[in-house]
């Protein structure tokens, strides 16, 4: 098939180390073996291509995503600014022109500090912040008798505090039903109680919305409240208030027993929202 050792075959310039070069295709289809052997070269070439081509474009798409996902959190303003300076005068107006209206907070009440048990439950019928405010809870449920301090620049943060008190008495409903012969005060009311005053905080501060409590990071209980206790105590500092589109306090918080500290909390969450149907 092949007369000389160094017989010349040439095919796209491809040469292999015996010092045979495969030629031009011959007629009458004698070297079919090496149109099947340059197939397969080209088929392998081309796979190693695409393989060492594809991860870098996984990577490149990777990198695009990603960079429009951290821009659009860069350039998300946050609620409680107008608006962001960034950007060019037609994003600004388009975005003004589909932005929702932020209602004017009521600063009517930031300079009342204290509210009694009957200002309390005048929350609670809607009556102290007036209509698609928000509200505590009435009767069994309202887990504060009397707010002693409340304000917008003190705590550990420098964002608001809030001091409030329950009085305990052995009579009082939850003693009857948990447990029996071990009565007890539910740990989880305790929290509800935190989660009721940081959002009356957050309506105190004048703003619209109805609340709802959005969770706890961490909570941990070091101790009871027994019928023997005479006043339990709330202490709350808030670590960040956000205002405007979105309002959302968080707060950590301790509970103390006769000034006996039984509960921590951190993280607490309340939101107040203008609508529910996205809510759940």
């Amino acid at each position: 098939m092949f007369s000389n050792n160094n017989v010349e075959l040439r095919w796209k310039n491809v040469r292999f180390a015996s010092n045979i070069q495969v030629g031009q295709y011959a007629n009458n289809g004698r070297l079919s073996i090496i149109r099947w052997f340059s197939f397969v070269l080209f088929c392998f070439t081309n796979d190693i291509i695409a393989a060492n081509s594809i991860p870098q474009v996984k990577v490149n798409r990777f990198c695009r995503q990603a960079d429009f996902v951290n821009s659009m959190q860069d350039s998300s303003p946050d609620s409680s600014s107008d608006s962001s300076a960034n950007g060019s005068a037609d994003n600004s107006s388009t975005s003004a022109a589909v932005a929702p209206k932020v209602r004017e907070r009521d600063r009517s009440l930031v300079n009342k500090h204290s509210f009694s048990k009957e200002e309390l439950i005048e929350c609670g019928h809607g009556r102290l912040f007036g209509p698609g405010r928000a509200q505590l809870p009435i009767n069994e449920m309202l887990m504060v008798d009397r707010i002693t301090d409340i304000n917008e620049t003190g705590g550990a943060k420098g964002k608001g505090q809030i001091r409030a008190e329950l009085d305990i008495h052995p009579d009082l409903w939850f003693f009857d039903v948990h447990f029996i012969s071990d009565p007890v005060m539910p740990g989880c009311l305790g929290l509800d109680a935190l989660w009721q005053l940081v959002g009356f905080y957050l309506a105190w501060k004048g703003n619209w919305g109805i609340g709802r409590a959005l969770g706890c990071d961490k909570v941990a209980f070091r101790g009871q409240v027994l019928p023997t206790v005479k006043k339990v105590q709330y202490e709350i500092d808030l670590t960040r208030v956000r205002e405007g589109k979105t309002v959302l306090g968080i707060a950590n918080a301790r509970v103390l027993a006769d000034g006996e500290q039984i509960y921590i909390a951190e993280g607490i969450r309340v939101g107040l929202f203008s609508s529910l149907d996205d809510f759940g």
